[in-house]
């Protein structure tokens, strides 16, 4: 009972502080009278034992675990999932905070997962979330935790909170979700922690071979034994984006309104209609996108960056010349994605022009 009210309180104590739409949101508690700062938990006084309770969002959508339970998800839906919870994880770790007890249990939805509409995960349950470097370490999922959690042959100051821990149990939850199964076989009472301070052995690819090697090198280095070697949150996030768009990993939205499925009937239904008819088109839709994009440079309202512009010109050539060839249909999903978060990227870049 102590530990759950200690939990409780930890939690409180972050989550009002934090305020992020991939965070679960806390509510004060109201009550009669004019009360100048309302309280974010209270006793239940109704309820035998006097509990105390706390007010939170309600969110609809149901839990990652159970999209797991189905089996392995779609990877560009896997890809899109991961890089939402590593861009709140970023967000949590600038503010020196690390979840600690990240795994699908603990990821939400806002609203049901739909087809053709983005997911909106939202981490929940940080009972046990502290700062950084902040010790009292009380409790740890082990098929999710960071080995540097489970060993007990080191000093004390290596098992202190880092935003480490989190990437690798990020990292495990982007394989399982990739492939279905958790990384590690063991039990918490047979070889399991074992297992993971040796390390990652089966990449995600051995289980499935739509998984390229890119995506198995991130996983291995999210899930790597030496924290130093895992990527940021932010770079984890940065790079699941640029895997999805390079390699054509976007998530399958089988509806009539799917952009392939519109490109395919046009093509059937335009007479003489071919590749280059195609290509102009796409070109069409880069050049709406990039107008939109780039409106308020022309306006004189901002600048953009050197790197900007290589990174814009890089990507339309690697994507033009690695999709439109042996995928055409899904070469034109991956452009018209790419402009969409492109030209959004680009509306809010601002810099220092370079002269």
């Amino acid at each position: 009972r102590e530990f759950v009210q200690d939990s409780m309180d930890n939690e409180v104590e972050h989550l009002r502080r934090l305020k992020h739409p991939g965070i679960v949101r806390i509510f004060p508690i109201q009550h009669a009278g004019d009360i100048p700062n309302l309280p974010y938990s209270a006793k239940a006084v109704a309820l035998p034992g006097q509990p105390l309770f706390s007010v939170m969002e309600h969110l609809t959508g149901g839990s990652l675990s159970d999209l797991i339970a189905a089996g392995p998800l779609d990877i560009g839906m896997a890809l899109e999932i991961g890089r939402s919870i590593a861009a709140t994880l970023d967000y949590l770790h600038s503010r020196e905070r690390v979840h600690l007890d990240l795994k699908p249990d603990n990821i939400l939805f806002r609203k049901p997962v739909t087809i053709g509409q983005p997911v909106e995960p939202v981490l929940i349950d940080f009972g046990i979330a502290r700062n950084v470097g902040q010790p009292g370490l009380t409790a740890v999922t082990a098929y999710y935790a960071a080995p540097e959690r489970l060993r007990y042959n080191q000093p004390p100051e290596a098992a202190l909170p880092t935003p480490a821990m989190d990437i690798y149990s990020l990292g495990v939850i982007l394989y399982e979700m990739l492939t279905g199964h958790l990384p590690f076989k063991g039990r918490p009472s047979k070889g399991l922690t074992e297992e993971i301070v040796r390390g990652l052995q089966r990449p995600p690819s051995r289980l499935r071979r739509e998984v390229n090697p890119d995506l198995d090198d991130l996983v291995a280095r999210m899930m790597s034994k030496y924290p130093a070697q895992r990527p940021t949150a932010e770079q984890a996030a940065m790079r699941l984006e640029e895997i999805a768009i390079r390699g054509g990993y976007l998530p399958r939205y089988p509806s009539p309104n799917n952009v392939g499925q519109v490109l395919k009937q046009a093509r059937r239904h335009r007479p003489g209609g071919g590749p280059v008819d195609i290509f102009f088109t796409v070109a069409a839709i880069l050049l709406f996108f990039f107008a939109v994009g780039t409106y308020p440079y022309w306006k004189g309202e901002i600048t953009f960056s050197v790197d900007g512009w290589a990174t814009l010109i890089m990507n339309i050539s690697d994507v033009i010349a690695g999709q439109l060839v042996p995928g055409l249909v899904e070469g034109i999903q991956s452009l018209i994605r790419w402009a969409v978060q492109q030209s959004s990227q680009l509306w809010g870049q601002a810099s220092v022009i370079i002269r």
